[in-house]
């Protein structure tokens, strides 16, 4: 039985326009991202089928709190996802603050401060020369040891930015059916890939406009989704 945490992007939907989003949702849009009960209900099933346990869920987004069903879905998830805790999985929404912070019964709320700190995500790896150590796909990376792996619309995926790079990349890593072990494709051209210490530096000297962003893998992703968007199946169509 395996024991992993989860990140559940309900929507991909936000009230703010952040320059350096991590989701990147000013550049590559997505129609109809939000999540429905139905959705929660079937993903509850596949996670038993595959015998896995989830001892954590973080709710975002995008903002989740514009999800007119945040607080069904968190009940959802309590209520049916498998959890070895008697009184359901542990979730924590994580908003921006702008929209009434809700309170429902076993939720926490973290709240980020604003302007929120994004720092350059758009960096790839092998664009800069370093090659690839296996953090996310021989290894678990920071991202997958503090956030785990990932579900919104479009279904499962191995880390919260598995889907957001393979649509620049137009590399489908989504399956309807939990995914464990992460893609070198992927992780590769991920900066969280990179021990942190060294990530840190990179990102900062980004910010300083010593490091051009997006690199070039980034920007000729996003200009090719520019002129043909990557289109996922979504998560009951697959």
């Amino acid at each position: 039985m395996l024991e992993v945490r989860f990140e559940v992007d309900i929507t991909f939907r936000c009230n703010l326009s952040c320059a350096l989003c991590d989701r990147l949702i000013g550049k590559l849009p997505i129609s109809e991202s939000d999540l429905n009960l139905d959705d929660l209900s079937l993903a509850a099933e596949r996670l038993k089928e595959a015998e896995i346990r989830v001892s954590r869920v973080k709710v975002t987004g995008g903002e989740p709190l514009v999800h007119p069903d945040v607080k069904e879905i968190c009940h959802t998830i309590r209520e049916l996802w498998p959890s070895y805790k008697s009184d359901g999985v542990f979730i924590i929404i994580c908003t921006n603050g702008i929209l009434r912070r809700p309170r429902i019964r076993g939720v926490s709320v973290s709240t980020s401060p604003l302007p929120k700190k994004h720092v350059p995500f758009t960096l790839s790896p092998l664009d800069m020369g370093i090659s690839p150590v296996g953090n996310g796909y021989e290894r678990m990376c920071r991202v997958q040891k503090l956030c785990g792996m990932s579900f919104d619309v479009f279904g499962f995926n191995f880390c919260p930015y598995a889907g957001i790079i393979g649509r620049i990349l137009g590399i489908d890593t989504y399956s309807p059916t939990p995914v464990v072990h992460g893609d070198k494709r992927i992780c590769q051209h991920c900066i969280y890939s990179v021990p942190t210490g060294k990530r840190w530096k990179i990102q900062q000297k980004a910010l300083a406009g010593e490091i051009k962003f997006p690199s070039p893998t980034f920007r000729e992703g996003l200009e090719r989704n520019q002129k043909h968007p990557t289109h996922w199946k979504k998560f009951r169509e697959r």
